[in-house]
């Protein structure tokens, strides 16, 4: 029997140079045995290509920063002019209104400027034209005098309590307003937005007649609720209150002419 590698039988034996060695099993050269200056250069392109990718996000990423800088900062711009020149339009529709209510008539524009403390210029930049001046001026009184309509506890109460402060809070507004509700009723046939305005305010009004009094009206049948209705938001009106003040009556005695027609009418229902 012979063994791999050993000599035969009447052989002369040899030294084994790895020749057949080699041919059954091939030598193959490791991984690392490749010449040192391929592996170092291939490194070499790998980092410039990774350098390049991240020079090439952190300059688009500082551009994209740029841009929302400048884009912030031109918002911020314009949000800053456009919220003083909405302070400026306030600063004037203030005056206006405070002259009005001084007993001043129809403010001059030497005066409006004198009290909003801007120039002529400003004032006619804040507003495109006079009718944005009017309905300005109108949708800012309304805002303003929202919490001065308002009664305390409406529909709220007794008979009694609910005259009283129905009467009361009309009195109290008609005295600080009439200025106000004169002007615009006399400038209303010439002024459509004054004309709107008186409109919705004597509707608003009316509403507040009805709900206060509800309880009373829910049992009267009609046509006798609907006179109790008019004659009842007729004499608590702007109208009513002038001219009683007209014919020289104090406010105590128009609160007290209120209150006796306005339970009588209801305390009978």
């Amino acid at each position: 029997m012979t063994t791999f590698g050993a000599a035969g039988p009447g052989s002369t034996p040899r030294s084994n140079d790895g020749a057949e060695s080699a041919k059954v099993r091939p030598i193959v050269a490791p991984v690392d045995s490749q010449e040192p200056s391929v592996t170092m250069g291939k490194l070499c392109c790998s980092r410039m290509r990774l350098s390049r990718t991240f020079e090439s996000i952190t300059l688009r990423n500082l551009r994209t920063h740029l841009e929302m800088t400048m884009t912030n900062s031109t918002a911020a711009r314009s949000d800053g002019r456009r919220q003083r020149r909405e302070d400026g339009r306030n600063r004037v529709i203030d005056a206006a209104i405070a002259l009005v209510l001084d007993g001043h008539g129809v403010p001059s524009t030497e005066a409006v400027v004198e009290r909003a403390g801007v120039s002529s210029a400003s004032l006619f930049r804040y507003f495109e034209n006079l009718d944005d001046l009017r309905s300005s001026f109108i949708s800012r009184y309304f805002e303003r005098i929202e919490s001065a309509l308002a009664v305390d506890q409406l529909g709220i109460g007794g008979l009694s309590r609910r005259v009283s402060t129905l009467c009361t809070a009309r009195l109290e507004f008609f005295a600080l307003h009439e200025p106000m509700a004169t002007l615009g009723r006399t400038k209303s046939e010439g002024v459509p937005q004054a004309r709107d305005a008186i409109y919705r305010l004597r509707q608003g009004l009316n509403e507040q007649v009805l709900c206060q009094f509800e309880p009373e009206f829910s049992k009267m049948r009609q046509p006798h609720r609907r006179y109790c209705e008019t004659t009842i938001c007729s004499l608590t009106s702007f109208d009513s209150w002038s001219l009683m003040r007209a014919d020289d009556l104090e406010r105590d005695q128009i609160l007290r002419t209120w209150r006796f027609a306005i339970t009588r009418l209801l305390g009978n229902s």
